[in-house]
């Protein structure tokens, strides 16, 4: 599936460009085998600081420079039906995160998350005590 240029939500504007970026520093991330904090000091990489980073939670190692890559991609599919507004169609089931799993999308999201991280080599080079 590919990003569009960009989407539309009340005030939440997302460029796919911005999406791809956060993806790329995530990648650059795990080769290097450590996050960067806003201090620009080295985070070890784990599970967990991947997980919130990815996320784009409370537990984020940096959410300037990593993004909201996750939720970003919920708002990105919701809208794949009008995603400039044009229509007034309401979001679809993936925006709401009490609904997600409703979409067939979001296990196929899920997956390829798995997929992106074994290739990378993360889940593998992880070792049971960092996770």
């Amino acid at each position: 599936m590919s990003i569009p240029d960009s989407v539309s939500l009340g005030c939440r504007h997302i460029l796919g460009s911005n999406m791809m970026t956060d993806r790329e520093r995530l990648g650059i991330s795990i080769a290097r085998d450590y996050l960067e904090d806003p201090a620009g000091e080295r985070v070890e990489l784990t599970m967990n600081e991947l997980g919130c980073s990815v996320e784009a939670n409370t537990g984020s190692v940096n959410k300037r420079l990593y993004g909201n890559i996750h939720n970003n991609g919920h708002v990105v599919i919701s809208l794949v039906n009008d995603p400039d507004g044009r229509y007034n169609i309401d979001p679809g089931v993936m925006y709401a995160t009490e609904t997600a799993v409703k979409d067939p999308v979001f296990y196929r999201c899920t997956s390829s998350l798995t997929i992106y991280l074994r290739r990378t080599g993360v889940v593998s080079h992880l070792t049971q005590h960092r996770i």
